[in-house]
């Protein structure tokens, strides 16, 4: 993706369209090429080129979009860290990123902070609002704006050059940053325009953090297709449900426990959310009930079931606003390269299961200066996820869970999957979570925490009634051994379910 190309060119096709909504401010194409142009313009003078890397330490805002077009224009590197992170993991990772420059917003640091030690030597040091600290060597973001850029032209960029880099712990405590070429950035536009999800006509609704794959990809998809963004500064219920009204929002990629906050608003009272053609939640399973309360949301919107992974330009399938199979997470294209293999690498036969594996142009150039991380999970061209999935007859793919995440009672494997589908066809369950706990005679048994759909006051007897239904419906070593009930799943903060915290309770 040439970025500043595309920002020409839409400057030049749409120049009266509204790009961008961020807190009641409207940016037209015109004038977010423009502010882009002044930052990149700025940037050069201050030595940043392609290649370079420049940590981007901001909350959701005009200016973290803006920073991502001008470095991306440069063809050098971004590195968004996530708002939430404090002090020394922070430091952490820009020590990991070893970039020539930073952008952060003072209302994250203080003077004491770890991260202004870190950062001391660097030689772009802008940050907004910088009343609030005393360092009076930091750059303000507002003189970088002010730069005369009549002149500046977007330079020509190498595509096999690094555009992002990413930071995600993934399944280890050891964070991984995960590399993108600028190729990168097109295939999961790519993805969403061939099945017809988005066009120059939608409005978009982001309320994900732009330091993750999920986040950036509206900004892709705003620069990409010419789509209207509508950036929230963070996630909040009302907040979404106001601007879906306000601004006739036709689209949104949401994570499970942002649609279970929505639905828990929606029960308070009416929202017109008429515009709204569709919702995409990643890595979701849901109950019966729960597809019930959406449809009475949004009667003519559709719920989608996404997959996909930073490590390979999400979205890499997605289900179709024709399919009416939650379950699935939709065909994958074929460019994308998508298998499910056994051990040895041999592909499956439909309704099989084993591990995902994914080639294509998506993939990452790999994790940062980590090549034997990197090694592990390339193998041969693919990306190894630890994903387990199936294809069906028709093509379509399930994800049944992680490989790690697979339950071993006395020898028997058991699935989470297969014990969550079960409960989540019970009435009474809105979520849950299957996990492995330890067990004297059989090594692992059974876990299953819930989320009731009624409060959690009114449980009484549902562990009995639970348990009788899994008897009817799973093989006797599939049932849980024990039924826990939880107001809601604890997830991370891109709405992953973590199952390490349900065992740790036991």
């Amino acid at each position: 993706m040439r970025v500043g190309a595309l920002l020409r060119q839409m400057a030049s096709q749409h120049p009266d369209k509204r790009a961008l909504f961020f807190q009641g401010q409207a940016y037209t194409f015109v004038e977010l090429e423009q502010e882009a142009r002044r930052l990149a313009s700025a940037l050069q003078a201050y030595g940043v080129r392609a290649g370079d890397r420049i940590v981007l330490y901001l909350r959701n805002s005009y200016e973290l979009v803006l920073s991502l077009l001008a470095i991306w224009g440069l063809g050098a590197c971004a590195v968004p860290l996530d708002a939430r992170l404090r002090d020394r993991g922070l430091a952490k990772l820009v020590r990991l990123a070893r970039p020539r420059g930073i952008i952060f917003d003072s209302a994250l640091v203080g003077d004491e902070s770890e991260l202004l030690s870190e950062v001391r030597s660097l030689p772009l040091r802008a940050v907004v609002s910088p009343a609030s600290l005393s360092d009076s060597s930091l750059l303000a973001w507002t003189k970088l704006l002010h730069r005369e850029a009549a002149n500046f032209v977007w330079p020509d960029i190498d595509e096999e050059a690094s555009s992002l880099i990413i930071f995600t712990s993934g399944s280890t405590a050891s964070p991984k940053g995960v590399e993108w070429s600028f190729r990168n950035l097109d295939p999961g536009v790519r993805v969403i325009t061939e099945m017809g999800l988005v066009s120059s006509s939608d409005v978009l609704l982001c309320g994900l953090p732009l330091s993750h794959s999920g986040g950036l990809a509206y900004v892709q998809l705003m620069i990409g297709v010419g789509a209207t963004l509508v950036l929230m500064r963070e996630f909040r219920p009302l907040e979404f449900l106001r601007n879906i009204e306000q601004y006739r929002v036709s689209c949104s990629f949401i994570v499970p426990t942002m649609l279970h906050l929505l639905l828990r608003q929606c029960a308070e009272r009416r929202w017109n959310l008429s515009s709204l053609r569709w919702l995409a939640v990643f890595g979701a399973s849901y109950s019966p009930d729960t597809l019930a309360q959406f449809r009475r949301l949004a009667p003519r919107a559709k719920l989608l079931n996404g997959y996909g992974l930073t490590e390979t330009s999400p979205p890499n399938s997605i289900s179709s606003l024709e399919s009416e199979n939650f379950a699935s997470v939709g065909k994958p294209p074929s460019w994308v390269h998508l298998r499910v293999v056994d051990r040895a690498g041999q592909d499956l036969p439909p309704n099989e299961i084993g591990e995902v594996v994914i080639g294509g142009e998506g993939l990452m150039k790999g994790y940062f200066e980590n090549a034997d991380e990197t090694a592990r999970v390339m193998v041969n061209g693919e990306f190894h996820t630890g994903d387990l999935g199936s294809f069906d007859t028709e093509g379509n793919l399930y994800v049944k869970g992680r490989l790690k995440d697979v339950i071993n009672v006395g020898g028997l494997l058991v699935f989470p999957s297969e014990v969550e589908e079960v409960l989540l066809s019970h009435p009474e369950v809105a979520e849950c979570a299957a996990v492995g706990v330890s067990d004297q005679l059989r090594g692992e048994a059974i876990k299953a925490v819930v989320v009731p759909s009624h409060p959690m006051s009114s449980v009484n007897g549902m562990r009995e009634k639970l348990t009788a239904y899994c008897r009817e419906r799973l093989a006797p070593y599939q049932v849980p051994r024990e039924i826990e009930f939880t107001d809601e799943l604890p997830r991370s903060e891109v709405g992953k379910t973590q199952r390490h915290k349900l065992q740790e309770s036991q």
